[in-house]
């Protein structure tokens, strides 16, 4: 594993040792801007990060500053080989202190990360092992959720996959570790537009897909290189066809831009007892820009129950149709009920709802329906996945 690309991931470490008796506290870089900038930046990152400079716009460069480049790519070697010759984590520590610049030694030790080399061993022994367990214990937050990737991958378990927001457990896991670790690489839809090209590529083990990739491109190129022996690649499949279709009183009305590109990326399932919560709604920070801005608009919180026929009811949310203003559901302005339920409750598998119901405004009541065609990004364990993180 290149000691390059290693530091650069360093920036998300936080500043305790491993001997300090607090380090099993909750990692905080907030006394830091410089690395609490970083670790910002890695929380929604593409999980494979860590081993190339990909720009999701979260890098080392502050505002107004330009992106700084690696001078030299990092070394290229295929990681398959690097975890067959591990023997040990001691053998593997001294053998990469030994060769060890005395430059780098100097930056890692202001860092206060003079453990990046162990970190980088256990990252190689968790992949032998195919146990995500040591990778709790690395330092850097970006090395954390490098470490689970690289497990899942290549163990083919998405369950080992890091959160896609951490601390977010509705938001499933990282999209572009489920991707790779499923071999599915329609889940490379839930992939921002910057880290989609290196995704397909990564799972299709294929680096002519990286040529999208723009400024990516020998990153993305680099890092099929790197994991190309590291589990099964995936198969080309056509796109999981996502939609919603909202009508008030009987004609269609537009549908929020923002909702349809959430349901573009595919909804998780958190399991709730013996039945699973989702959410059919914009992305966070799409949800104050879309209110006012519409006169359609659609936050729906769902409770969904396996079954034959599967079931669903309305738990919460907000809706709007032309001539209604926002309505809040359920209540006494809204009377929305799911209708029907088709597909399946399992990542990957196609997700068909049919809402109908009433909505009251100062333009009386209208009737309304949604019919919403998405597929399930994820299912979660809520709070187990929060232990393990």
């Amino acid at each position: 594993m290149g000691l390059a690309a290693l530091a650069a991931a360093a920036g998300g470490c936080g500043r305790q040792r491993r001997d300090d008796p607090g380090r099993d506290e909750p990692r905080s870089d907030s006394q830091d801007p410089r690395t609490a900038r970083r670790d910002g930046g890695a929380d929604e990152a593409l999980a494979l990060r860590a081993a190339g400079p990909y720009d999701d716009g979260h890098g080392d460069a502050g505002p107004g500053e330009p992106r700084r480049e690696h001078e030299v790519p990092p070394p290229l070697a295929d990681l398959r080989a690097e975890v067959d010759a591990f023997t040990s984590l001691e053998a593997c520590i001294r053998a990469r202190s030994a060769r060890l610049d005395p430059l780098v030694g100097d930056a890692l030790s202001a860092l206060g990360y003079e453990t990046l080399v162990g970190d980088a061993c256990r990252i190689v022994a968790a992949i032998k092992d195919g146990t995500v367990e040591p990778c709790a214990s690395l330092d850097a937050s970006a090395l954390r959720r490098r470490c689970r990737t690289l497990v899942a991958l290549a163990s083919a378990t998405p369950e080992h996959c890091p959160l896609h927001r951490p601390g977010h457990p509705s938001d499933g896991r990282d999209p572009v570790c489920l991707a790779a670790a499923t071999g599915d690489v329609r889940l490379c839809g839930a992939a921002s537009p910057v880290e989609r090209a290196t995704c397909e590529a990564v799972v299709l083990r294929d680096e002519r897909v990286c040529r999208p990739a723009g400024a990516l491109a020998a990153a993305c190129t680099r890092e099929v290189k790197r994991v190309a022996r590291l589990g099964e690649a995936g198969k080309a499949r056509p796109a999981l066809a996502t939609s919603l279709v909202p009508t008030a009183e009987g004609h269609p009305v537009g549908a929020p831009p923002e909702v349809q590109a959430s349901l573009a990326r595919g909804v998780v399932l958190e399991g709730r007892g013996k039945a699973f919560r989702t959410v059919l709604a914009p992305p966070p920070r799409a949800v104050v820009a879309a209110i006012g801005l519409a006169d359609t608009f659609v936050e729906l919180e769902l409770l969904l129950t396996p079954g034959d026929p599967p079931k669903a009811v309305v738990s919460r949310g907000t809706v709007a149709a032309p001539g209604t203003g926002r309505v809040v559901c359920p209540g006494p302005a809204c009377a929305l009920r799911v209708e029907s339920v088709e597909g399946g409750f399992t990542r990957g598998a196609p997700l068909h709802l049919r809402l109908e119901g009433t909505l009251r405004g100062a333009a009386g009541t209208v009737p309304v329906t949604l019919d919403v065609a998405t597929f399930v990004r994820d299912v979660v364990d809520g709070p187990a996945l929060l232990r393990e993180e």
